[in-house]
């Protein structure tokens, strides 16, 4: 056999072996969850312009927007943050003990002045109904007032590109295309975020624990970063030639 050729062959079957390892090194852990790269860092691009220079602490309201704040968490580029708030619906106004354990929870998971000084914290929504990002919002700024926070913030909701809304009023648009835009329409991130869903009319103390599938998914998402896919050999060799 040609020793040129079974040279070629043995450095085919190296870098077979470093791509694809035995066991399936490159197996999906979560295969349903496809990682839209470009439209993650479409989202990265517009939470700097919101910083306007300063950097971005992030803050995800609920679990809606799990998928960014893991990508954070995997990246690095923004701390992060998430509070649990999937549970809360307010209808009118709530009464001064429903209000006092909501500005408790908000104590536990917001960011401490001292880790978010010097950013711009954005504390973003992906609203299911604009009603309840609206009450979000209104509490979220009460409690900021009430507790005195020196914190910088920025109120932010997520769009689909094709959607007619231009300018949500008192929030920053933060447009979402591609898989991303469907995997949060659809919640297919839900099962995993950081922690179980938030109820004011229950006692959390004890059941508001960060769940171990979301470390799972911020090394998914990190992988998937970090490979950009499973690339077979052969197309590395054609695109070197």
């Amino acid at each position: 056999m040609n020793l040129r050729l079974v040279s070629k062959l043995q450095w085919f079957l190296l870098v077979a072996t470093l791509l694809f390892p035995l066991g399936g090194g490159c197996a999906d852990p979560l295969p349903p969850l496809i990682v839209d790269i470009p439209e993650y860092e479409k989202v990265m691009r517009q939470l700097k312009r919101i910083g306007k220079g300063d950097p971005i602490y992030f803050v995800s309201m609920g679990r809606s927007l799990t998928p960014i704040h893991a990508y954070l968490r995997a990246t690095g580029q923004f701390p992060s943050c998430s509070v649990p708030l999937t549970g809360f619906r307010a209808v009118g106004e709530l009464t001064v003990q429903e209000e006092t354990k909501l500005f408790d929870h908000f104590d536990r998971f917001f960011p401490t002045d001292a880790a978010a000084k010097g950013h711009k914290v954005v504390i973003a929504d992906h609203p299911i109904t604009g009603a309840t990002s609206r009450e979000t919002k209104k509490y979220v700024s009460k409690y900021l007032l009430q507790r005195g926070r020196k914190l910088n913030v920025e109120f932010a909701l997520t769009i689909p590109h094709e959607s007619d809304i231009r300018d949500p009023v008192g929030f920053q648009p933060l447009r979402v295309g591609g898989k991303l835009s469907g995997q949060l329409a659809d919640q297919a991130f839900d099962e995993f975020a950081e922690f179980p869903e938030f109820d004011l009319a229950k006692d959390h103390s004890e059941t508001l624990k960060v769940k171990p599938i979301f470390q799972k998914l911020v090394d998914h998402i990190r992988r998937e970063r970090n490979t950009q896919g499973c690339i077979p050999p052969f197309v590395w060799l054609g695109a070197a030639e």
